[in-house]
């Protein structure tokens, strides 16, 4: 077919156009090299162009759905995210011939471009899988104009040296926002050679010069480095693993910064408990193997109304080896009410958690 073809009224193409349904294929194609675009929609002067370019396409017809035949049928868009340059990962069209709601996935820059290839490699054939988990919408409605929206959460992104525990990315039309949020779990140190390849170098190297802002609870700048920066510290203590939690900020489709805040909640491992109240000092610091020795509040970082918090471990004693160990003992607090004395104590390294104390509850209840 050629002229002026379009499915719907609402998805154009230029050029020609082929629709292959010959009896072998499991889902019929649709293939061309023109321009896809919409048009007559409220706010947008001429046609509203989703690929201005010559690059061939095929896609599968799978019900209202025009599918890649292939990762390499995922071609270059012409519309913009934040920022971001975009690829098409799928067109859905409205049988009610409203609009076309046109998938794509951000050109999103390093390290986050690494979570593409993987989840590419990991689906081999699953595309609307991949494209279902990694892309944002761009819909294009005779009647509500141009909205865009994304919304994408991924975990557990094994990438050698650096591991995503969770990522997520978040645009609106309303708020023209594009931003998100990172924890990553690095090797401090990059003596451990293991079965580290020169890919997993390469990763770790570009990834510590990106800056690093960090805030305080306030949102106030309390000082500005680079991630390589921030990993001194863990790094001569001979840690092995630090995990961090960082906001993105994007400018001009790239990564401006990472930011990281500082709360008065510091967790305690993965014990569900929070440091709420801290003071001491720090003590051997100059030998490396330092410790804090201090008296902290410790809740659960729960509240209940009029009750208050149900468990909050009182001016505890304590002696935290940052990160790896942590112990303590004071008065233990039920509802705002002194129970009892009792002690606490956290080892990382032997993935072991203790609490104890006799409490008396009586007049409490």
């Amino acid at each position: 077919m050629n002229g002026n073809v379009s499915i719907n009224h609402v998805l154009y193409f230029t050029g020609d156009v082929k629709i292959d349904k010959r009896g072998y294929l499991v889902k019929p194609e649709i293939s061309g090299s023109g321009n896809i675009f919409s048009k007559n929609i409220p706010g947008i002067s001429g046609d509203y162009m989703l690929k201005n370019s010559s690059l061939s396409f095929v896609y599968k017809i799978n019900d209202n759905n025009l599918e890649p035949k292939s990762y390499g049928g995922i071609i270059d868009g012409t519309p913009l995210i934040g920022g971001f340059n975009v690829t098409i990962g799928q067109f859905t069209i409205d049988p009610n011939s409203d609009f076309v709601d046109c998938k794509v996935i951000a050109k999103m820059p390093y390290p986050i471009d690494k979570v593409l290839e993987f989840l590419q490699e990991q689906n081999p054939d699953n595309i609307p899988f991949y494209v279902s988990e990694l892309s944002g919408s761009i819909i294009a409605s005779n009647t509500l104009g141009i909205q865009i929206s994304a919304d994408i959460s991924v975990n557990q992104i094994n990438l050698g040296l650096i591991n995503i525990e969770e990522l997520s990315l978040y645009f609106n039309t309303a708020e023209q926002r594009f931003g998100g949020s990172i924890l990553l779990e690095i090797p401090p140190s990059g003596d451990d050679k293991g079965t580290k390849g020169p890919t997993e170098d390469s990763i770790y190297n570009n990834l510590k010069i990106l800056p690093v802002e960090i805030r305080d609870e306030n949102g106030k700048t309390i000082r500005e480095t680079n991630l390589a920066g921030l990993l001194t510290m863990p790094k001569a203590f001979g840690l092995k693993f630090l995990e961090i939690g960082f906001e993105i900020e994007f400018m001009h489709g790239a990564i401006n910064k990472l930011i990281v805040t500082l709360e008065s909640k510091i967790p305690i491992g993965s014990t569900g408990l929070f440091i709420t109240q801290m003071n001491g000092g720090v003590d051997d610091l100059a030998e490396g193997d330092w410790k804090i020795i201090a008296s902290v509040d410790i809740e659960t970082g729960l509240e209940f109304p009029v009750l208050g918090s149900p468990v909050k471990l009182d001016d505890f004693g304590v002696n935290i080896h940052p990160m790896s160990y942590f112990k303590g003992s004071g008065s233990f607090e039920v509802f705002g009410h002194t129970a009892s004395d009792g002690f606490l104590e956290y080892n990382h390294n032997l993935s072991s958690f203790q609490c104890q104390g006799n409490l008396n509850l009586l007049g409490i209840l």
